[in-house]
């Protein structure tokens, strides 16, 4: 049985028609998680294909842009996005957009889907490709390089904390927020967003609320 089927998109940069990977949802088993939920993965990695890249233009981004090209609605938004994906194109232009993706490969896609959303903007799109960064690079044993994307991925977590008035939002930045200080070696700052993930989230049963728990234990 085959893990990855290919899905066919419009990009709305270069207009162009192309067929993207995409993973059948049978196929992602997951083995284990860290302890910021990071999963490890039975067969195909999904992490590698959560992205979509126009392979003429190198256009990367979520799928839903996709299907509604919000930066077509701002010519300056697409100006600046064209130029990038000229740039892309001389930078990355060895990287596999098919199937059996390396590591490498996804670290590449999602460089260029965080230089996507630094135009669009998006913290909750830019938290979740710099989390999924350090975990890659976490895949490929670069602890630096793990380590400042979480940097990053926490600036981001703590602007949607700010602004977010989704409660399931709010309850992943915070998790987040605390776990990836923990790791960036600030207890302080961690015991406090565990406490008000505790205190607002006291009646939710979730996988962030038992894995915060069993984190918190570690540095009581």
């Amino acid at each position: 049985m085959r893990d990855i089927w290919y899905k066919s998109f419009d990009c709305p940069v270069c207009e162009a028609y192309f067929q993207a990977p995409r993973v059948f949802s049978n196929s992602i088993r997951v083995s284990k998680r860290e302890s910021d939920l990071m999963p490890h993965y039975e067969g195909v990695n999904p992490l590698f294909y959560d992205l979509v890249t126009c392979e003429h233009c190198m256009f990367t981004a979520f799928e839903k842009e996709f299907s509604n090209p919000k930066i077509l609605k701002k010519s300056e938004l697409l100006e600046k996005i064209s130029k990038l994906s000229r740039r892309s194109k001389e930078i990355y232009k060895d990287i596999n957009l098919r199937e059996n993706r390396t590591v490498d490969d996804a670290i590449a896609i999602h460089i260029l889907g965080a230089s996507t959303y630094h135009i669009l903007g998006g913290d909750r799109e830019l938290s979740e490709i710099y989390l999924r960064l350090g975990w890659l690079y976490r895949l490929k044993g670069d602890r630096q390089k793990e380590l400042h994307s979480l940097g990053r991925a926490l600036k981001y977590f703590e602007r949607v904390y700010q602004t977010t008035s989704d409660p399931e939002a709010l309850q992943r930045s915070l998790f987040y927020i605390a776990e990836i200080n923990r790791r960036l070696g600030q207890k302080n700052e961690a015991v406090k967003y565990y406490s008000e993930l505790f205190q607002r989230f006291r009646n939710v049963q979730s996988v962030y609320l038992k894995t915060a728990r069993q984190n918190w234990e570690e540095i009581r």
